[in-house]
């Protein structure tokens, strides 16, 4: 009859299950309000690398622009003089103070350099002899297109950018040569937001010779290129691109007071929820153990026993199964309870119980319907035989000594009557008369014994 008490055993689980549903809840409200806080942030973010990336996008083609009027000049005046090429050369540096130095290329040679000052060991510089430069220049000439090399070691001093551009005659069309322009790569970062002090953002750059994501980095941490928690945007070049990774300084905004406030609340909540649902289901077993089982045997009354009998009745009918009754009386209980008194009197009969209990299967049950009167359900019929011994154990089990502590040993006599049932009536109320009156049958036999 282990079964119907199992109700016993979910009191636990129950409000651990409660627990863990109300903190899950709580955690999942808490992941989705964090989502929210970090695709709010990254937005933020992402709006913020934007504008840095226009900025870069605006300085950069800028310069190109201004320095496509240097082309379009050359070709038009192949054999210009050094004093018309720094009239233009000067005029085009004053509207980009970034750019450092503008100088034309021909036959792989620096012919003309602007401004001079400071710049005089570019005069003459064979570039054949600097193959990492001599890449870029080579490259100009076969894609007819800008292409922006660096940032390099300038020979001047520094770092700088330097765009590539390709001049060819406007009368055939042939290749003049090369202008140079180099930007200063400080002074680019300071003017497209990259270095300024109150940025709360972290910028790398990569993409070295505008190979993008494939290239070497150059500007920043690396690190920011490595995982996936960086914004990444590309930079196009006239040839090529860059990549800028963004990221906040501190990181991606951690759990915010409102997660954590949220997250101790949900705890709270569970742990109150799972407290009370522990208390109503404890509440539950005592109104239902005190209605449906005897308190001081623990098995189940008269109450519960009759509701049962006309189930496992119906059952039995239904699968066209025998069912037996075994009806149990304590011939010389009230003399021990008389001479010993109630208490030893109770200790007897939860004695009784459990060797009840401890002698039939599981699949039976036992009764208490009265002071010392239990009743059994036996549901597979054992036949006749069968059930003689069922009834010769339960003798033996139940007359064996009951230790009374310093009152010293007693023994119970038990009478059984048996009634089967569709033999002996295919309702309760006929099964137990059935069985009573067979008890009585053997409590009177055994006073004839005696």
């Amino acid at each position: 009859m282990s079964h119907f008490f199992s109700h016993r055993r979910i009191l636990l689980p129950a409000a651990i299950l409660a627990f863990v549903v109300t903190l899950t809840s709580t955690e999942f409200l808490a992941y989705q309000y964090r989502s929210y806080q970090l695709t709010q942030q990254r937005n933020e973010v992402f709006t913020r690398a934007s504008l840095v990336r226009s900025r870069l996008e605006y300085e950069i083609h800028t310069t190109l622009n201004l320095a496509l009027g240097l082309t379009v000049f050359v070709a038009s005046h192949p054999e210009l003089t050094r004093q018309e090429f720094n009239r233009v050369a000067g005029a085009l540096r004053q509207r980009a103070p970034y750019i450092r130095n503008i100088g034309l290329i021909q036959d792989f040679v620096a012919g003309f350099v602007y401004p001079l000052k400071g710049n005089e060991s570019v005069l003459g510089l064979d570039y054949r002899n600097y193959p990492d430069q001599m890449v870029t220049i080579q490259q100009a000439i076969n894609e007819k297109n800008t292409v922006i090399a660096g940032p390099v070691e300038l020979v001047q001093g520094g770092q700088g950018f330097i765009s590539r551009i390709p001049i060819y005659c406007s009368s055939d069309q042939s290749l003049w040569g090369l202008a140079s322009v180099v930007i200063d790569a400080t002074t680019l970062y300071e003017h497209s937001g990259l270095t300024r002090p109150d940025v709360s953002l972290l910028f790398a750059l990569r993409g070295k010779n505008g190979q993008g994501s494939t290239g070497d980095y150059f500007f920043g941490n690396p690190d920011l290129f490595r995982g996936e928690r960086a914004i990444l945007l590309d930079i196009p070049l006239p040839v090529g691109s860059w990549q800028l990774a963004v990221m906040p300084k501190d990181g991606w905004e951690s759990a915010s007071v409102a997660i954590e406030a949220l997250r101790i609340f949900g705890l709270l909540m569970a742990s109150v929820l799972s407290l009370l649902l522990y208390a109503l289901l404890k509440a539950y077993q005592r109104n239902r153990t005190l209605a449906l089982y005897d308190p001081l045997t623990q098995l189940a009354n008269r109450r519960f026993f009759e509701r049962y009998l006309q189930q496992s009745i119906a059952v039995a009918r239904r699968n066209r199964r025998t069912l037996c009754l075994l009806y149990l009386d304590l011939n010389n209980f009230k003399p021990i309870n008389d001479l010993y008194g109630h208490k030893k009197g109770d200790q007897v009969l939860v004695t009784i119980a459990r060797r009840l209990q401890d002698t039939l299967r599981n699949s039976d049950m036992v009764s208490r319907v009265g002071g010392d009167e239990f009743v059994v359900i036996l549901f597979a019929f054992p036949g006749d035989d069968g059930i003689v011994k069922v009834v010769d154990k339960l003798r033996s089990s139940l007359g064996a000594p009951i230790e009374l502590g310093k009152d010293g040993v007693v023994t119970v006599e038990t009478s059984i009557g048996v009634s089967v049932c569709p033999d002996d009536g295919i309702t309760a109320e006929q099964l137990l008369k059935a069985a009573d009156k067979a008890m009585y049958e053997d409590k009177r036999r055994l006073k004839g014994a005696v």
